[in-house]
């Protein structure tokens, strides 16, 4: 299962441009992305989806005085068990802009509340580092006079039920474009 990372560095030098991102070696086969400026990378990072097994990352610079000279980058958040979810409240067409039909609530293991979204909020980000044994909970109540519709990652639907159970490799290759967005859909089917 790929995992999401935040890829930052601490120092560039002032003459290096835009990098290239690599893990484990500065290959083709393992490039994690291209024309990254380095000013994103000094501020808030670069977040990149990259293997289980990767351990360290590199950065080849494109142009200047520096071109091709590769660096080690400084990985946040590189631990396997820490997956990073947007929850969506929707309509039962999946339109975003109509998120008031339903409230969610989003907790681990059935007690400790991550936060809540639809009905004012139409959005909860969360990132959850998996423990032995954890699971979130997703719990959809919905507003009279709508239903709950389900869960959905893209157009893949995940759950029909009131309550959505992910574990730390549940639901990680329903949407490779859109990975760890859930939408929850509710309204007049």
């Amino acid at each position: 299962m790929p995992r999401r990372i935040r890829l930052q560095a601490s120092f560039i030098g002032g003459d290096v441009s835009n990098v290239e991102i690599f893990h484990t070696t500065a290959s083709a086969e393992n490039k994690l992305a291209a024309n990254v400026s380095t000013s994103s990378l000094l501020d808030t990072g670069v977040e990149v989806d990259a293997p289980d097994n990767a351990t360290l990352f590199f950065a080849r610079v494109l142009g200047g005085v520096c071109q091709l000279v590769t660096g080690s980058l400084t990985a946040q958040n590189n631990d396997v068990t820490k997956r990073f979810f947007t929850f969506k409240s929707a309509d039962e067409t999946g339109d975003t802009n109509n998120f008031d039909n339903a409230t969610y609530t989003v907790n681990v293991n059935g007690s400790d509340l991550l936060g809540t979204f639809g009905g004012e909020d139409p959005t909860l980000s969360v990132a959850h580092n998996y423990e032995a044994g954890d699971q979130i909970f997703v719990s959809a109540i919905p507003t009279y006079p709508n239903d709950f519709i389900g869960y959905y990652s893209g157009s893949t639907q995940l759950q029909t039920g009131t309550t959505l159970t992910i574990g730390l490799n549940d639901f990680t290759g329903s949407n490779t474009t859109a990975r760890d967005i859930i939408i929850a859909r509710a309204g007049i089917p």
